[in-house]
């Protein structure tokens, strides 16, 4: 007699570089804007829900990726891992939980005219081999089945700066003011710059200070870190 056993769906992404918005904006704003980089999840079926023992139903693996900020991410900058699950339950060997995307993720943009955001399609990824599990159970048992997506992403904020011919004269503020805390923009992402301060640093120069923040759900690490190398960033 065959069993069933129910398969646990999970997803779970992780940021490299610099990762829920509003789907429209003012034609005033340079950014649709938005804390999310790519939305992770299995379409229904793929896993399904339940499968039975005994090399009786065979399934794919699909992973849809949504565009949720503004940046471009091309296909070979995301990789995939299967986790939660030995390989070789399933009839597969651990090579086969990984992979890279053959598809580029297209970044949502602004209508310049309306400022109405033109969302990109979402992107359909399905694991090459086909996953069946081979033994027998005397009982129910559940396999997590968890994805885990690594891809870079990036950020781009624009703000103000004032820039006078003698940055000591502190007199003259009808234009602007050369210290103080910016106002800043950036553009859909997880990786935010939350704050941006200028300062007069003598008669011809300034300086600046900013701060970074993961405003996302992911893990992040430094631009050209590897995949399988542990995030360094919260």
């Amino acid at each position: 007699m065959k069993k069933e056993f129910v398969l646990i769906i999970a997803s779970l992404f992780l940021l490299i570089a610099c990762g829920e918005q509003a789907s429209t904006t003012t034609a005033e704003k340079t950014f649709i804007g938005g804390t999310t980089g790519l939305l992770v999840e299995f379409i229904e079926g793929e896993p399904p829900a339940e499968v039975t023992d005994g090399g009786v139903t065979p399934f794919t693996v699909t992973v849809k990726l949504e565009n949720k900020g503004e940046a471009f991410v091309a296909g070979e900058n995301v990789s995939f891992a299967l986790k939660g699950f030995y390989a070789s339950d399933f009839g597969v060997n651990t090579s086969d939980l990984v992979m890279i995307s053959e598809e580029d993720v297209l970044k949502n943009e602004i209508n310049p005219d309306t400022g109405e955001a033109i969302n990109s399609p979402p992107v359909y990824v399905t694991f090459p081999s086909q996953f069946n599990f081979l033994g027998e159970l005397s009982g129910n048992q559940v396999f997590p089945f968890v994805v885990d997506v690594c891809y870079q992403y990036k950020t781009i904020a624009n703000t103000e700066l004032c820039i006078k011919e003698n940055l000591l004269d502190r007199t003259n503020t009808e234009i602007c003011e050369v210290s103080g805390v910016k106002n800043i923009e950036n553009s859909g992402g997880p990786i935010q710059i939350t704050r941006f301060e200028e300062y007069t640093s003598g008669k011809n120069a300034v300086s600046f200070t900013l701060n970074v923040k993961n405003m996302g759900n992911g893990l992040f690490s430094q631009v050209g870190s590897l995949c399988n190398q542990t995030p360094i960033y919260k």
